[in-house]
């Protein structure tokens, strides 16, 4: 991976201030047809800040930390009309970050980011549009479908033992490009720092 290193100067002007962090974006230059995917992130050692940037091109990826949830269950609730209603509208904007702590059956239809722990269990005609993390394997049972992106198994990074998923009936698995960038959205965020300014160029 590529860095570019920055050394912050005036160090007299980040007294008692604390800019750590990171930052994605996307750089169009001009006269290319795509953006270059990009992060940004400082750090401090000592007295120091460093700024490094990453290109996150060619599916290189930095790591920016927990996800952090919408829901978290048990404890919270499943939202079963909001999920209904977000499901069934495809301009929806209802793209919530769930996370269950153990086994679950997916209840409804629905739209976001859902995190498993342990095993997931779809059943019928019961979809979703977006990203499904699950730690250990998938039953779908039915005539169901996924648009999106689908990730089991996940409890093997811990050293735990996982069994192959198992598909029952007609299945429409699909990667969206689209679903996926909806379901991380909430995940980013501008920060605002003090004595700091923000500029918008059209072209540069």
């Amino acid at each position: 991976m590529k860095r570019l290193i920055l050394l912050a100067a005036l160090p007299c002007a980040l007294q008692a201030q604390t800019i750590e962090g990171t930052w994605q974006g996307i750089l169009l230059p001009p006269n290319l047809n795509d953006g270059i995917r990009l992060a940004f992130k400082i750090d401090k050692a000592g007295n120091v800040y460093q700024g490094t940037f990453y290109n996150l091109a060619n599916g290189r990826q930095l790591n920016l930390g927990a996800i952090t949830p919408t829901i978290t269950i048990p404890g919270g609730s499943w939202p079963t009309a909001a999920m209904q209603a977000s499901f069934a509208d495809t301009l929806s904007t209802y793209y919530p970050i769930i996370r269950v702590n153990g086994d679950f059956v997916l209840p409804t239809a629905g739209t976001g980011m859902l995190i498993v722990t342990g095993s997931l269990t779809l059943n019928g005609s019961v979809g979703w549009r977006g990203v499904l993390l699950v730690g250990n394997d998938i039953t779908s049972n039915g005539n169901n479908g996924i648009a999106g992106a689908t990730v089991s198994g996940l409890n093997v990074k811990l050293g735990t033992y996982v069994p192959g998923s198992t598909a029952n009936g007609t299945k429409q698995y699909n990667y969206d490009s689209c679903e996926v960038a909806k379901s991380t959205t909430t995940m980013g965020a501008l920060v605002t720092l003090r004595n700091t300014w923000v500029d918008n160029w059209v072209e540069y």
